[in-house]
């Protein structure tokens, strides 16, 4: 019987094929939809909000015109009062919408890097105490549930406490991870326990595995979807912590900075919505709309991370895996089977999530060291001829700011001396060549390496600090009221002697045209570059505090304690003589201020007068301030405040603080204000002040100390003596370099270690 053909065998069905041919389909996941839409939109919000904010967040608003209403209205606003500021303002006039959108990033990328390594952690003591056994086993687990019992909440104060001024925002993140890693190890461990009783994982054993592969291939693979669950819960749980961290007080680089035994003030920033959450609580009754405000956003954040959680515990749910889906059917028709699917799974899955999360943590370590570096800005204020130095406080505004760093490693460079001791400070070309005058009437000018390049007599003996014009022309006044001017290479071009007989009160400082202001006991004189008299004013009175003029941002007035004048002729704008201890003082900013002992005010000029718009004021009682007096104001040019105060019977002290007046840092030197002097401040928040002190006996000489103070940190970022060196009468700052001379007769410069 002949044999019937066979018929062609079918082709093998895949076994996804056959898995998902019947079935019905699984119901929506309705919470990992909007908890992932929600998480793409809070997402979105932190890296676009800076570009989308419609206002700057921290520039306050003083009045408001309503459109609608047709009348001016002051801030605090009420959301939907006015157009322009949707979400309303604080009480300083701050859009609050704005802040929110500053305000997500850094939140977000803190409570990022905080789960993330939380994650991490957790996963290995997890791992390792449900893996191993005896007594290693006891102790990891004895670890976990002593980290546990203590609540985050309780070791962030304490961490942040302890070494926040020092570590910034970092101590953020070690607070928060010292023992949050804790829940997500207990969980870890007891899925450990149960994967390693499985017979595939004692089979692998049987054959030979080793523990770390065993681990490696056949635990982590099948705690990676336990991992990826608990992420988001770990962000939203670390963003909780951290709003009842910024409730408390304590926000991202802004730290309790204490001023004493028993007093201690807080401090505020950037936007950030533990910083939000603060301000907000202290006006609740008030004005809740801002309070309101960051609540509602850090809701929306915790519920969208929730709800992502939660639709991936659904999604990873093994009866889930059972039902019928678009993804099953697609890898089927690919001719892809699950066992293969499964063995790359095996290999490469749990690899693929530890580089994740590593990623993870280092794109917003990035990000963190990014925004909490050194707080870098450039002065609105421009020196003519971009001179480092051009005159007793750097500049004609008297801002004391200069766009460079100081030595971070210093030593003593070199010394020049002269006999008869020097008048003022020195001041820096752009070259670096250092122009300072000495008592006996001699003007020196320096190269980088302290070596003379010429020196020229005076016609007598100079009063102050010289100050350099844009076209490198040295001004310098003398005790008989003569104000010479001299080329680079030492040859006088001009002298003028516009009052005889009256005595200078400080040195001069010079626009960019040119003209030199300067005060004697009688008259505030103008002199232009050519060296004829503009004008010459008498002045009320010549008990003053600093009797050192300066000019606005713009140079259109003269600034001289409690007066303005007009710089083109001399004419008195506004003379508030009542104010014994305000002064006018201009940013580095490029605004108007008004600071007396206890407030520093915003100043607004108008052809009717001055507008003070209250902005800080300080506690006294709570800095300790006693009867020191405020003998330097300043501003940044981000609008931090500091103020260096002195007394002839009390030791300087110097007070960092924000545009409200909240204290970011208090520095107390150990020399009285008649034997110091304040150098300056570099851009990255850096003090330098130097002051004259005696150890041991008179016969020893005194001994010029120098130290400088950074804004964020309370120690000295260092120290410096410099054995018989003298009082100090005035220094300047140069790129790494600070140069300081004193009343005996020495300068110094001090650089970085190792520089020639």
């Amino acid at each position: 019987m002949p044999s019937q053909p066979l018929a062609p065998a079918a082709p093998p069905s895949p076994v996804g094929a056959q898995a998902y041919a019947v079935g019905w389909r699984a119901p929506i996941n309705w919470p990992l939809w909007i908890g992932a839409g929600l998480v793409l939109v809070i997402v979105a919000l932190a890296v676009l909000g800076p570009v989308l904010a419609p206002h700057d967040p921290m520039k306050p608003v003083y009045i408001v015109r309503d459109a609608e209403a047709g009348e001016w209205v002051k801030p605090p606003l009420v959301p939907g009062q006015v157009a322009r500021y949707p979400l309303g303002t604080d009480e300083l006039g701050r859009d609050t919408w704005s802040q929110l959108l500053w305000a997500l990033r850094p939140t977000l990328v803190l409570v990022l890097v905080a789960a993330a390594l939380r994650l991490l952690v957790g996963l290995g003591m997890g791992m390792a105490s449900g893996w191993v056994t005896g007594s290693l086993a006891r102790v990891l687990e004895g670890v976990t549930t002593i980290a546990v019992s203590v609540p985050v909440l309780l070791v962030a104060l304490c961490v942040i406490a302890a070494f926040g001024p020092e570590w910034g925002i970092w101590a953020f993140v070690v607070g928060l991870c010292l023992t949050g890693w804790a829940e997500v190890a207990r969980i870890v461990h007891d899925q450990t326990r149960l994967i390693k009783a499985q017979p595939y994982v004692e089979a692998a054993q049987a054959l030979g595995t080793s523990e770390v592969s065993a681990v490696g291939r056949h635990v982590l693979p099948h705690l990676m979807p336990v991992v990826w669950i608990l992420l988001p819960f770990e962000i939203s749980t670390a963003l909780l912590v951290t709003a009842s961290l910024g409730f408390l007080g304590y926000f991202a680089n802004a730290i309790w900075v204490p001023l004493g035994d028993w007093t201690a003030v807080r401090t505020s920033g950037s936007p950030e919505l533990g910083q939000m959450l603060a301000s907000g609580a202290q006006i609740a009754l008030r004005h809740p709309w801002l309070l309101l405000a960051a609540g509602a956003m850090v809701f929306v954040v915790v519920l969208g991370f929730n709800l992502l959680g939660e639709g991936l515990r659904r999604q990873f749910d093994p009866q889930r895996g059972r039902r019928r889906n678009r993804v099953g059917e697609t890898v089927a028709r690919a001719g892809i089977t699950w066992e293969q699917v499964g063995r790359w799974r095996t290999r490469h899955s749990a690899a693929l999530a530890i580089g994740a999360l590593l990623l993870l943590v280092m794109a917003s370590g990035l990000v963190l060291l990014r925004a909490t570096g050194a707080p870098v800005a450039a002065s609105a204020i421009q020196v003519p001829g971009s001179h480092h130095w051009a005159g007793p406080q750097h500049d004609a505004q008297g801002t004391y700011w200069a766009n460079a760093g100081g030595p971070q490693a210093p030593e003593l460079l070199w010394r020049f001396e002269d006999a008869e001791g020097f008048a003022g400070g020195p001041v820096v070309a752009a070259d670096g060549t250092v122009y300072v005058a000495s008592k006996g009437g001699i003007l020196y000018a320096l190269d980088a390496d302290g070596g003379v390049r010429w020196q020229t007599e005076l016609p007598a003996p100079p009063v102050g600090t010289p100050a350099l014009s844009g076209e490198r022309h040295i001004y310098v006044l003398d005790r008989e009221g003569r104000l010479s001017a001299y080329g680079p290479e030492g040859d006088q071009v001009w002298s003028v002697e516009a009052e005889p007989g009256a005595m200078p009160l400080s040195g001069p400082v010079v626009d960019a045209s040119g003209t030199a202001y300067y005060p004697t006991e009688r008259s505030l004189i103008a002199v232009d570059s050519f060296g004829e008299v503009k004008w010459q004013v008498g002045l009320p009175t010549y008990s003053y505090v600093s009797p050192q003029p300066h000019l606005s941002a713009d140079e259109r007035l003269v600034l001289f304690e409690d007066i303005l004048l007009d710089a083109a002729t001399g004419a008195t704008l506004v003379n508030q003589t009542d104010m014994i201890l305000d002064r006018y003082v201009v940013g580095a900013d490029g605004n108007l201020y008004l600071g007396g002992q206890e407030t520093v005010d915003q100043v607004a000029w108008s052809g009717d007068g001055v507008e003070v718009i209250p902005q800080a004021r300080l506690d006294l009682l709570a800095l300790n301030l006693g009867f020191r007096i405020p003998s330097v104001i300043g501003v940044t040019p981000g609008g931090r405040l500091w103020i260096y105060y002195g007394s002839s019977f009390e030791f300087v002290k110097l007070l960092w603080a924000d545009r409200e007046g909240n204290m970011l840092n208090v520095v107390d030197y150990p020399w009285p204000d008649n034997a110091s002097v304040l150098v300056g401040v570099a851009q990255d928040g850096t003090t330098y002040a130097c002051g004259g002190i005696v150890r041991g006996s008179i016969a020893d000489g005194v001994t010029l100390e120098c130290a400088a103070y950074n804004v964020d940190r309370p120690a000295a970022t260092w120290e410096l003596a410099v054995e018989r060196g003298g009082r100090p009468v005035g220094g300047a700052l140069a790129p790494g370099r600070v140069y300081v001379a004193t009343e005996d007769g020495v300068l110094v410069a001090i650089g970085e270690g190792g520089e020639s």
